[in-house]
């Protein structure tokens, strides 16, 4: 069905693509965890600025 060759390719885009989506899902939980830290005051800050112009 695969050579060597063939299944070695396979293997190493399987490794870059879960490399690629753990880099994406740490990146996810750093900004949800910095979105949780400050978020009061966006959401404080755009309130604010919606208020102001109506």
């Amino acid at each position: 069905m695969f050579d060597d060759k063939e299944l070695k390719r396979a293997k190493i885009d399987i490794r870059a693509e879960l490399n690629r989506l753990d880099a994406q899902q740490n990146a996810k939980e750093v900004a949800g965890k910095s979105i949780g830290r400050y978020g009061l005051f966006y959401i404080t800050l755009i309130g604010d600025r919606c208020a102001c112009q109506s």
